[in-house]
């Protein structure tokens, strides 16, 4: 399990390039090649993880299947990120591709929750950035689709995060980043764009 701070940051695709120049400008390097980051969402018959994260209630979790680039050549992760009320943690389980077909199939069933399927695909290029504790993320192109369907959603709102340990104060934080934090969930807005048009 990794626990950390995460903050979201909303930005528009003008904002990108000076974006990354105040990043260069305060110390972060990239740390590697932009990527595509593609995720299936579970979630129980009646989007009880999607009605959660809209409410903001605590403590929430979120199930995903991960992979990166191509999936014909890329490792799978099974994650779980979970919410609390001063924390939140993830942890990332490699899987087989026998494993990733199986759980598309047969759902994954979780305490509180039940038997969790398959419901939105999200997919999205990401850069990243590094500097001591603080890691940033940039996403663009982010797409959302029915897990059933091809029709794809094309969200025109970049988002940006910062993400860090425990134990960094919040003054480093603030003395860095001075931008409006804002909540941003891709499976949230993926279920808004795809079921409720």
């Amino acid at each position: 399990m990794t626990y950390r701070q995460e903050k979201k940051i909303s930005i528009n695709s003008n904002s990108i390039f000076k974006i990354k120049k105040f990043l260069s400008i305060n110390g972060f390097k990239k740390t590697h090649p932009q990527r595509r980051v593609n995720s299936i969402y579970f979630d129980t018959h009646s989007f009880s993880m999607h009605k959660q994260s809209e409410e903001g209630s605590l403590p929430r979790k979120k199930i995903r299947l991960r992979w990166y680039n191509d999936f014909d050549n890329s490792k799978i992760y099974l994650e779980k990120k979970i919410s609390l009320f001063d924390k939140k943690f993830k942890s990332s389980d490699f899987i087989k591709k026998n494993d990733f077909y199986d759980l598309t199939k047969k759902g994954i069933n979780q305490n509180f929750y039940g038997l969790c399927l398959p419901k939105v695909v999200t997919s999205y290029q990401r850069n990243y950035f590094q500097k001591s504790s603080f890691r940033v993320t940039i996403d663009t192109n982010i797409c959302y689709k029915n897990y059933l369907s091809n029709t794809p959603f094309y969200d025109s709102s970049p988002i940006m995060e910062v993400k860090y340990s425990l134990d960094v104060p919040e003054k480093a934080y603030s003395n860095i980043f001075f931008f409006t934090e804002t909540r941003f969930s891709k499976y949230s807005r993926a279920i808004n764009a795809i079921y409720k048009k």
